[in-house]
Parts: structure tokens; sequence; C-alpha cells
């Protein structure tokens, strides 16, 4: 076994041996990272320029992240230098540097600072650095969604500018105005619009104010000149003044060494330099968070897969010497908050001295591991002393007072159990320390009796108190004496605590529970009462005097009785159980005649035999409480009934959007009949409308983040009917006490039969402007093509019929008849005529039509039909009724004929209702309703409000000429009917058309074929002024056996009809002539020679209306006309005058 001097000598060298390896573990140096055998190329595209301090950090914290990777990288800096030169001036200059630097360099990631970089990317980056990634951060104003998909990701410098400005308003309530300073810079641009687009709610508690553009002598007047209520709000800056650059950081301190007003800005680099504090974001940390998506990025990941971090870390931090400055106490600052330059502490160490200590630590303990050898040899003699006072100190123990003793140096020698107890201390920590030495509460015990006594030895007693266990102070005895060693010197003294707390402490509280107790029941606000076993008051406190109408206790002592009587009314107290307690509400009359409802407790309180010995009464004043009462309950009924009646939808929900309530509108919608039915629902239980569930959760949740309402938004929505619906919503935040959003309003007003109105108002005006273009057109063509087709008729007389030169001028005549139907189909669109229309069984004309269809049809088109058995009867021109038809079904051929499918037409006789007849734009009644529907692929809905219009089409330029459908819709306006299309591709695409439905009555027989035109005689005064038509009508006219005089001046024939009025047998005249119309010339015809009947020839809608109010016009012809429509004409005035 070794021998102890062998153990200390084994415990030296291995103390040696542990120094030394501390030291050099110490001083190594760290260990180089492990490093990818691919060395990257990374740029590294900086805004500004070095010693900017917002980017010298976002560039310190790139590198610390990079570096710490351990990758083998090439990091390449380029400055930009936009602070101190305008982009736009070198940005031409810095694409020719980089083109030329970098022609022979590929780099693997480009990383960019702040929006300079971004904007200059954002123009060459495809020219410069094609393909090539991009981290950004640092970038001002800009949306997200406008840098997804450009293979690029990075960090967005969002900061919270409303919350600086909230503690600025909450830190100095006087504040009013704010002012902005800042510079024009691309930068400093959209931190500005940032800034402002935060600032635009606080408007209302606020005046904001900016400064871009100022000389520094400029703004420091400025600064001066501002009131008191002014605080600044510094935009990061980097300013030319006068021919010097101004850092921020400087431009900031002038302020703040010309002004008392507060600064404040979101930027961590300017704090310590004047602004107070606040939200603060870090450059640092957003070259950290760049850095660490870059480095995803050279690990494979496409940039376009990495989320764009949307903002950036923030941290309340605030100068300390700005707080003090200007009043600001450390507990109004948020939870969390760093505060610099405050104090220094003396615990505060760095690490070099922190480090030096732990190992002298280390060291001064192997040196106690020594020590404990020697102390071993002291322990088994310390242990026979021990051995002895174990007798003392269990006796000690035992006595329940605490007990200490001092030795003559006055250090805590030994002390008892109680002593312990009493003062909460272990045994180990008091021993061998001074009173001080052991805490606060033990420093107490010491006393100039101690001091006293040390130099003369005898015994001292007197009063003090003292903290207890329990830490409240305790009224304590101490006695105190000194101890004499063997040579009879003093040795110390011995001290012993009497507590008589609980015994003092009972009588105060005697005492003070009296005095309180008269004090309360003199000043409570409740009343307070006290009734004899018989029930007479037999004390009353001021309150309770006031509230039956008494001036004083003493005055309700002697009056009051008849007031208890009313109050007591009913009440037998003697039924009352064993200290039994009795609320209720009773209405007294005061002696002013006023009466008060108050909310009474009596307490009942009997002897040991039960017997009733006192009763304790408690009065509340709830008059007013019972008026606001009333009030408000009257108030939630009339707000309930003016909700319930109201037609738009109401809800409001909790902070978590579960439903509170709604109003009857909104429960009836969905399907609910009472507002409890859907409390504690949520919008995802009752709305199945996916696309319209993600935009109401979307708008409530910005509502409820953000606190700010949102008004008037439309939002398209399925109904649980099937039925889509048009709702334009309101959102407000509902605000609790402290100001917080506790919950959500939200208004919802069916706008659908508005939307459709307005729809139908803008389609009705188009067509009409496009109708107005096309008749127009049509009476210049209608005018050309009258001259074409008399003249081809009148050559065709004149050639052989087997000639080729008769068969050109019959193509040519099937030509301009086709051309005459074009022009017939433009005016149809363009106003309807309602010549031609007759009663019209509508059954016949779709029977009529359905054979043509179905013989028309392929085999792989199936044509279905429904007709009523009763007649269809309207007011309606069957031809055009017929065009509808067939424009209808050749559509549907169209887009049936590769696929197949089913053509059904329905015709029903139905009553038309309000809310339907408002959607067609109708009135109520009996209606006819024609429906033309096929199962092909559909209309795209992108096109439905464009299918009616003019010369629109989706079909070859050899398929349709895009008139039919706009055709189709002229009929039916004309006939005073509304058409509606919808369409669910390869399920059902229908036109349905309503047409006004007549009492049935005889419709007539189809007329018989007229006779065939043949010739006349006769003396025609003809007027027009086209001259193509006044030299090709009189040569038809003379082939028809007339005689006839042209003129192109409507005033010289009627000079001529003036001359010889029994000269002709009939006028022939144009409308549109610029002397006179053709109805005014027949005014005037009617004047000079009654007898004489006219024509008219004419292709307007105004002519047709304006003939058949004039007497002697007898009837009229449409352009374009040919040979035997002008005959028929003739021939039918003439035999009706008698002159044929």
């Amino acid at each position: 076994m070794p021998t102890q001097p062998a153990i200390k000598a084994l415990l030296q060298r291995a103390l040696c041996a542990i120094v030394l390896c501390l030291c050099c573990v110490l001083c190594a140096p760290p260990a180089p990272a492990h490093a990818d055998a691919s060395r990257k190329a990374v740029l590294y595209l900086n805004s500004y320029h070095n010693g900017y301090s917002w980017s010298d950090d976002i560039l310190a914290g790139i590198r610390k992240v990079l570096e710490a990777s351990g990758r083998a990288l090439v990091f390449q800096v380029e400055y930009m230098d936009s602070k101190k030169f305008l982009y736009k001036e070198t940005e031409q200059t810095l694409y020719r540097l980089y083109r030329d630097k970098f022609r022979d360099t590929r780099f693997d990631l480009i990383i960019a600072s702040d929006n300079a970089a971004m904007d200059f990317l954002t123009r060459f980056r495809d020219e410069l650095f094609p393909g090539v990634p991009v981290v950004f951060c640092g970038l001002n104003d800009v949306k997200p969604e406008s840098l997804r998909g450009r293979n690029m990701t990075g960090v967005i410098e969002d900061y919270d500018v409303a919350a600086n400005i909230e503690l600025a308003l909450r830190f100095n309530p006087q504040l009013r105005r704010m002012v902005i300073i800042g510079d024009d810079s691309v930068t400093g641009a959209a931190i500005r619009n940032q800034v402002m687009a935060q600032v635009a709610p606080l408007r209302d508690r606020i005046e904001v104010e900016e400064w871009t553009d100022y000389r520094l002598d400029q703004m420091l007047a400025w600064v001066r000149e501002q009131p008191a209520d002014t605080f600044f709000y510094f935009v990061p800056i980097y300013r030319d003044i006068g021919g010097l650059f101004y850092t921020a950081e400087e431009l900031l301190q002038k302020v703040r060494a010309n002004s008392r007003a507060p600064l404040y800005s979101n930027w961590e680099f300017l704090l310590d330099h004047g602004i107070v504090g606040g939200k603060l974001i870090s450059g640092v940390r957003h070259g950290e968070m760049a850095a660490e998506l870059a480095l995803r990025v050279l690990d494979g990941e496409k940039a376009d897969a990495i989320p764009i971090i949307e903002r950036a870390d923030e941290e309340y931090m605030f100068d300390n010497k700005e707080l003090t400055r200007l009043f600001i106490s450390r507990s109004m600052l948020p939870p969390g908050s760093v505060v610099i330059n405050e104090p220094s502490r003396f615990y505060e160490l760095n690490k070099q001295v922190f480090w030096t200590i732990i190992i002298s630590l280390v060291i001064l303990s192997l040196t106690l591991v020594l020590l404990v050898m020697n102390i071993l040899d002291k322990r088994r003699v310390e242990g026979k002393i021990k051995d002895q006072l174990s007798y003392l100190r269990q006796l000690t123990d035992t006595i329940p007072l605490p007990v200490y003793s001092k030795d003559a140096d006055g250090r805590i020698r030994e002390c008892n159990l109680a002593f312990l107890q009493f003062f909460s201390v272990e045994r180990e920590s008091v021993l061998g320390r001074y009173e001080w030495q052991a805490g606060e509460r033990l420093a107490l015990l010491r006393n100039a009796v101690d001091t006293d006594l040390m130099r003369e030895p005898g015994q001292a007693a007197y009063d003090d108190t003292l903290p207890g266990p329990d830490g409240e102070a305790r009224n304590v005895i101490v006695h105190k004496a000194t101890y004499s060693n063997a040579r009879g010197a003093i040795a110390g003294l011995v001290g012993v605590v009497v507590d008589y707390t609980d015994r003092k402490r009972a009588e105060d509280s005697l005492r003070a529970a009296e005095e309180k107790y008269r004090s309360i029941f003199e000043s409570s606000p409740l009343g307070i009462f006290r009734l004899s076993p018989e029930g007479s008051l037999s004390d009353a406190n001021p309150a309770f005097a006031r509230m039956a109408g008494y001036d004083s206790s003493p005055a309700i002592m002697e009056q009051g009785r008849p007031a208890m009587d009313a109050l007591l009314s009913g009440l037998d107290l003697a039924r009352v159980g064993h200290e039994g307690i009795l609320t209720w509400v009773a209405d007294v009359q005061r002696p002013d005649g006023n009466r008060c409802t108050m909310h009474l407790t009596l307490l009942i309180r009997r002897d040991a035999l039960g017997a009733l010995r006192l009763v304790e009464g408690y009065a509340e004043d709830i008059t007013k409480r019972k008026e606001t009462e009333r009030a408000l309950s009257a108030s939630q009924r009339m707000l309930r009934l003016v909700l319930d009646n109201i037609p738009q939808f109401v809800y409001w929900t909790d902070r978590d959007l579960r439903f509170i309530g709604a109003n009857r509108s909104f429960l009836t919608f969905f399907g609910f009949a009472e507002s409890h039915d859907i409390s504690g629902l949520t919008m995802n239980d009752i709305l199945h409308d996916g696309s319209a569930l993600e935009i109401v959760q979307e708008a409530n949740h910005a509502v409820i983040e953000t606190g700010n309402p949102r008004y008037q938004s439309k939002l398209t929505i399925t109904s649980p009917a099937g039925e889509k619906v048009w709702l334009e919503t309101s959102r407000v935040p509902l605000m609790g006490e402290r100001g917080d959003v506790v919950g959500l309003l939200t208004t919802a007003e069916d706008v659908t039969q508005r939307i459709h109105l307005e729809r139908q108002l803008l389609q009705s005006q188009k067509m009409e402007a496009i109708g107005t273009l096309a008749g127009g057109i049509s009476h210049d063509f209608n005018n050309i093509l009258t001259s074409i087709i008399n003249s081809i008729e009148l050559a065709i007389n004149d050639v052989a019929a087997d000639s080729l030169t008769f068969t050109d001028l019959m193509r040519a005549l099937k030509a301009a008849q086709r051309g005459s139907r074009l022009v017939k189909q433009i005016l149809t669109f363009s106003r309807p005529s309602v010549e031609g229309f007759t009663t019209v069984d509508l059954n016949e004309v779709v029977t009529e039509a359905l054979v043509l269809i179905k013989a028309s049809m392929p085999r792989n088109i199936q044509v279905r039909t429904a007709v009523p058995p009763d007649p269809s009867i309207t007011r309606a021109d069957p031809t055009q009724l017929h065009q509808v038809i067939m424009n209808l079904c050749t559509n549907s051929f169209h887009a049936l004929r590769e696929s197949g499918g089913v053509l059904d037409i329905n015709l029903e006789q139905e009553p038309i209702g309000p809310e339907e007849a408002h959607a067609f734009g109708v009135e109520p009644g009996c209606w006819l309703r024609l429906t033309v529907s096929d199962n092909g692929p559909g209309i795209p809905q992108e096109i439905l409000d464009k299918i009616f219009d003019p010369f629109f089409t989706t079909k070859g330029k050899t398929e349709g000429t895009g008139l039919g459908l706009a055709v189709v819709h002229g009929i039916i306006k004309g006939h005073r009917g509304a058409i509606r299309v919808s369409s669910l591709a390869h399920r059902r695409t229908a036109f349905e058309i309503l047409l006004p439905m007549q009492e049935q009555t005889e419709c007539p027989l189809s007329p018989a074929d007229a006779p065939a035109p043949h010739e006349g005689h006769g003396r025609i005064l003809f007027v027009e002024d086209d001259d193509d038509q006044l030299h090709t009508i009189p040569r038809v006219l003379e082939s028809l056996g007339y005689s006839v005089r042209a003129f192109k001046n409507p005033l010289r024939a009627l000079e001529a009809l003036r001359e010889h009025p029994a000269m002709f047998d009939l006028v022939l005249t144009d409308f549109d002539m610029p002397e006179a119309n053709g109805l005014e010339l027949a005014a005037k015809i009617g004047d000079i020679a009654p007898q004489v009947p006219v024509i008219l020839v004419s292709g307007r809608e105004v002519a047709a209306e304006g003939a058949a109010r004039a007497g002697n016009i007898r009837t009229m012809i449409h352009k374009p006309y040919n040979r035997n429509i002008i005959a028929d004409a003739l021939a039918r005035v003439l035999s009706r005058s008698g002159s044929a």
C-alpha cells in the first residue's frame, strides 16, 4: 500500500501534467474545416460602396456563414457605388465594366444586395450572366410574386414601421407630426414607398411630412424650427451635400445635435447614433440568411424551389442614452428588449479573464486535494472534540428558543435548531461567519450591546424587530451574556431570542379591527345596517341613509321605520334557517317621492340556542343599472329586429373565426334555422366552394392579423342550391377593451342581379352603337345594289339566253341578290322592322323549321323536339322566326358535326315571375320559351359576352360571316322578346328565347300566291338623286310599258307637277335626298295634286314610320329592289287609283 508522501508526490506530478495539457489546448489553433473537392465561384454584387454600414454588415454576415461552411469558394465582391453616384447615370458604365471584366468568368451563384444590384441584374443578367441563379437580400418595395419563376430566391427587406410609430406615440403621447428624412436614390425611393404604405393607416393620428431634397444647412434649419410635437423617422441615406458626402450616421448625429425631438428608424446600424430604437432589422442577420440560402443553391437545390423569405428576423433594441434623454422608463419597453449603452456591471468579464479564472480555479482545486491529506490528520483530533460537543448540541437543539454563540472575534460559533429554523438558514452557512456575512437577516442580530459585553463581561436584554422564517417582521426580546475560557478571559457571548410577535399582533389586530370596521362602516359605498330581532334599525351607515332618502344615519334611525317595513314586507325573519343568507331586490319610495331599487343581502345571526340575535344587512343602489339593463335589452331587441329584416348577410365571429352569431338572411341562405345552430362552427363547415372558401379565409385572417378593415370586396360563390352568386363583402375587426382584435364582423350583399343588369345594359349600348353604324352603311349599299340589279336585268333582256354573256349576267345578278340578303341581315340586326308581323302559331314555325333541320343533319346528330299541344300564339314575322331557329340550329350543327351528339328544340308556354322576368329584362306574364340546346363542347366563358357582336365568329373564313347570332339578337329584340345563353362544356349549351304570348285568336290563312308581275301603262314622275338609278330605273319602267319623266332635284319635280298637275298618274320618289326627303316631297305633292298617289323608296325604318302617317303614300318599296318588285307595286297602286 503506498505511503502518504508517495500519494502527495503522485498528485503533484498529475497537477503539472494537467496544467501543461490545458495550455496546449487553449493555445492550439482551430482545426481547418474539410473543404469540398470542387471550388465554386460566387459573385457578390453590392449596390453601395465599401464603408457603408448597412451593406458592410450584410457582407460580414455572408462571409461569416460561408467561411463557417468550410467550402472552397472564390468570393468576388463588386461595389456599384449607387449611394455616391446615381444608378441611372452609371448603369451603362457598369454594364461595360462587368462585360469586359467577366467576359471569360463563369460564376456558380450571384448574391445581390439591395435594389440597385437587383435592377441591374434584372436588365443585364441574361446577357452578362446567363443561367446563373441569384440570391438577393435587402430588397425594398417589391412584390414576392414578381420574383418567382426567375431562377432566384432571397430575403426581402421588410420591416415594421407601424410598430415603431406606435412605440413613439406610446412613449411620447404628445407627438402629432412625423418628418421622414430620406433621399431620391433607387433604394431610398423604394424604402420611402414601404414606409408611406405602412404610415397610411395612421394618417388620422399623425401628420406626415417628407424631406428628400435639401442642403445640409437648410435641413438643420428645418430641424431646429420643428415644433415640440414632432418626431423624426430616418431612412438610411448617403448624401452628396455641397460636394461633400455624408453617411447616414453623420447626418443622423447632426440632426440629433440640432433637435431635442425623438429620432426613430428601423435599421440596427443606426443605433448608438441618435435613434431611440424600436423593432430593428440587422444587416448581419440579413447577410447570414442570404448566405444560408446561397449554400442550399450551391448544394444543388433550384433557386425557384426555395421559398422567398418575406420578412427577416427583427428584434426590439434601444439606446439607453436616448431613453435617459427622453425620460422613457425601462418598464415601457416591450418584453425581451435589448438595451445598449447600459452602465457596466461589476460582474462582467471578458472571455480571456473568464477562462484564466476558470483555469486558476482548476489548479487551486487540485492544490486543495493536496491539502485534504493534511486535513484528514486534523479530523481525527476534531472527531474527539466533536464527540464532546455532541451532547451540548443535542441539549441546545431541544430548547425551543433560538440560541447561538459567538467567539471573541465576533464569528458565530454555534447555534441550535430553533435558531436555524427562525432565520431559515443552514448550519454550515452561518458557522464561522460574522452576522453580516451570513445574510441580511442575520446582520440585524448584531447590536451595539455586543461590543459593550465583549469589553466588560455581563448580561443585557433589549427589544428588537427581526425578520422571521416567513420573511415577516417579528417582535423579539434578545438576551445576551458573555462566557469565559479556562483562563477567565472573555471567550465570546451567548444570545437567546424570545419571539413574542403573536401576542403583540393579537393585541394590535384587535385594536386595528375595531378602527377598520368603523372606517369601512362609515365610508363604504354600500349601505350597511343592523336590525334587531323585532325588525327595527339598530345601526345604519351614511350610504344606506342616502339610498333611503335621508340626510344622515341618525335621521333614518329616527324616521326610517316606514322605509324598512316596505323593504322587509312579507319577510318572516323567525322562519329563516340557522345562519341563513337572504338576497332579493326591492323598491322603496324615498321621502322626496322618488323610488330607489336596492339589491339587499341579509345575514341572520343566532345565539347558541338558535334564537334570533341579530340581522346584518347590505344594500346596493341598482336603480341606474336596472334602467341601463332595460335600455340595453330594448336596444338589443331593436338591433336584432333590424339585422333580421335587412337583405344583406351579416355574421360575427371570434378571433379563431368561429361563428358567434348571424342574421336571418345569412342563416336562410346557408340553410340554418336559428343562430345557435352555427355557433362554434367555422366557414369550412358551411361553405363547400373550395376556391371561394380560400378567398374568404385569406381575407378573414388578414383583417384579424392586421386589424385593418376591408370594404366592398367582390366574391363569387356557389350557393348551397348550386347557383352562382356574386357577393359584395365588407369586413371590420371587433376590438376589445385593450384595443386588441377579438373578433370579426362581416356583411355581404347579393349583387348578382345588379351585375347581370350591368352586363345587359353594356350589351344593349354596344348593340345600339353598332346598329346605328350598320344602318348607315346598309343605306349606301342598297342604292348601289338597286342600280346593279336593275342594270343587269336590263342587260339580260338585250342578250340571247344561250350566250356566255347571259350566263355571266345571271351570275352577277345572283351575287347582287346575295349582297341584298346580307344587307337585309344587317338591317334586321340594326333596326328590326315590324313589317310583316302577323298573328303566328309558333308551333307551326318550329315544325316547319324542323323538317329542313332533320333533313340536313348527319346521322351522328340526334334531333329531339318538344312542342306543346295547344297553339303558341304570338305577334311576329314568321320568316324572321324561321331564320332565328335555322341560325341557332346551324351553330349547334357546327359544334356537333365532328363528335356527334343531341340537338334539343323545346317550346314551352309558361308564366314568368317577377324575379326571372327581372333577370331577362322583361315584364312578368305569360311568355313562350323557345330553347335550342346541344351537348357539344360549349362556348368558352371568356367569349360569352361577345357572341352577339356583329362579325364576331370563331369559325373559319369560309364557314360564317359573324352575323348569325347578331341577327338572332336583333330579331328577338324587334319582337319585344329576350334571349339568354348558358354553357357547360359537353353537358348543355342552351339559347333560351322569350316571346310575348297572346291570347289564342284565329290565325289568318297563308296568303295565296301573288299573281305574276305584269306590264302596265301610265305616266310616272320619278325622283331620285343617285345618278346610276336615275339612268337605270326609267329604262326599267319604260320596259314595263310606262312613260317616265325623271328628276334628280325634288324641287324641280315639284315645279313640273305644279305646272301640269294632271300630267302624271303616280309619283315614284326616293327618301334620302339632299334638297328635301321623300316624306317632305310627298307632303308638298298632297298640297299640289292630292289625287296623285306616291310610292316611297327607302331602306330606313324612319321612312316606313313616316309613310304610314302620310295620306298620299300608298306603299313603300324597300331597297334593293328589282324589276318584278317595282312592277307589282305599280300595278297595285294604279289599280286602286283607277289609272292602270
